[in-house]
């Protein structure tokens, strides 16, 4: 994945670009209790995913929800 035009501290303003880097994965170790793990799988479950790709979700809810900021 090319990274070099993206500053992790500034969103740009167009949060489209977020599904184009959906076919790119990279494997990244996730530290939760058994109990919260527990938890999202069965929220996962619930929503017809899986635990992954309700983490994708969370996460790419947070980062459209990030108010931009101009460098």
């Amino acid at each position: 994945m090319n990274t070099s035009c993206m500053n992790p501290l500034t969103l740009p303003k167009d949060t489209e670009y977020l599904s184009v880097y959906e076919s790119d994965v990279v494997e990244m170790p996730l530290l939760l209790s058994g109990i919260q793990m527990s938890a999202l799988e069965q929220v996962a479950h619930n929503r017809g995913l899986t635990a992954a790709g309700m983490v994708r979700q969370l996460l790419r809810e947070f980062m459209a929800a990030q108010p931009m900021r101009t460098a």
